[in-house]
């Protein structure tokens, strides 16, 4: 799916990404996600792992990385709180956050 994100942490530039979210396992406790992202320039993240239900969203961690994975009707919304997940699985200008809209074939 192809949209607009704010870039980086300039929220009044916004760059066009192209992204892939899959959900996979889903149990009462946990869910095994895939996702990449292309930002401008064909800078990428990408990152597979298993997230721990925690409250409302999931939570992937990995060293410093904390993704939450939130879910709604619509969307799953990826946040990278303290931007520690760019080093570990993005090139030197991905961002691995954002709303990603439901899709279904």
């Amino acid at each position: 799916m192809i949209h607009v994100i704010p870039y980086r942490s300039d929220d009044q530039r916004l760059e066009q990404v192209w992204d892939t979210l899959l959900i996979g396992d889903v149990t009462d406790t946990k869910i095994t996600f895939y996702v990449k992202t292309y930002g401008n320039y064909h800078h990428m993240c990408y990152a597979t792992g298993d997230a721990q239900k925690n409250g409302d969203h999931y939570l992937f961690t990995h060293q410093e990385c904390h993704l939450q994975i939130k879910f709604d009707a619509h969307r799953a919304t990826l946040l990278d709180g303290a931007d520690n997940c760019q080093k570990y699985y993005c090139g030197m200008m991905g961002y691995l956050q954002g709303d990603f809209e439901r899709y279904e074939k």
